[in-house]
Formats: C-alpha cells, sequence, structure tokens
C-alpha cells in the first residue's frame, strides 16, 4: 500500500472516530503512542462498522482493546440478526520522525 493511500486511510479514521474512542488508559503516554492506539481502535471500530452496519458511536462503544483483553480487540452482539462479532487485529504502521505515524 502506497503512503497516499496510508495517509488516507489515517485521514478518515481520524475524521470519523475523532472524540469516539476511548484513550484514558493511555494519558501518560507519547502523542506517538497516543496517535498509534487511537490509529489501532479506530482501524477496529471502523471494521465492526463496515461488518455490523452500525454507527461510528456504537463501534466506538464496542471497543475493549487494552493490557487485559486476551487479544480481543471489539466486541458487538446484534441483536436482531443474532450475530456476536468479535475482532482481533493485527496492525502494522510505519513511524517516521519526519512524518509521524503513518
Amino acid at each position: 500500500m502506497s503512503e497516499i493511500h496510508l495517509r488516507q486511510i489515517k485521514s478518515y479514521l481520524q475524521k470519523t472516530f475523532n472524540g469516539l474512542i476511548d484513550l484514558s488508559d493511555y494519558q501518560n503516554k507519547s502523542e506517538t503512542d497516543r496517535e498509534l492506539i487511537f490509529l489501532t481502535r479506530s482501524l477496529a471500530a471502523f471494521t465492526l462498522m463496515v461488518l455490523a452496519d452500525i454507527s461510528p458511536q456504537e463501534a466506538s462503544k464496542s471497543i475493549v482493546d487494552g493490557g487485559q483483553d486476551n487479544g480481543i480487540d471489539s466486541l458487538y452482539f446484534d441483536r436482531r440478526e443474532k450475530i456476536m462479532y468479535v475482532l482481533t487485529q493485527v496492525a502494522s504502521y510505519v513511524v517516521e520522525r519526519s512524518h509521524g505515524v503513518i
């Protein structure tokens, strides 16, 4: 994937999930660490948003990512369809000093 694609994805995630993703467990971390965890969590929320056809707000509430999550990043139960979504993901980001996280 090209750098321009990564920047477009990052921009979309920031625009869509800004203020919705809980980062309270990263308050004392560096800006780079907070940005990485935001992107990881917002990507999980986006995936759920598409798969379950839910709002960004609802998808953001499903994030369970953290130190004691046993590898699960997001949980959502669709009562209408009776489907339980359990998401885990591995994301890879390129960090450059001059450009930040992409």
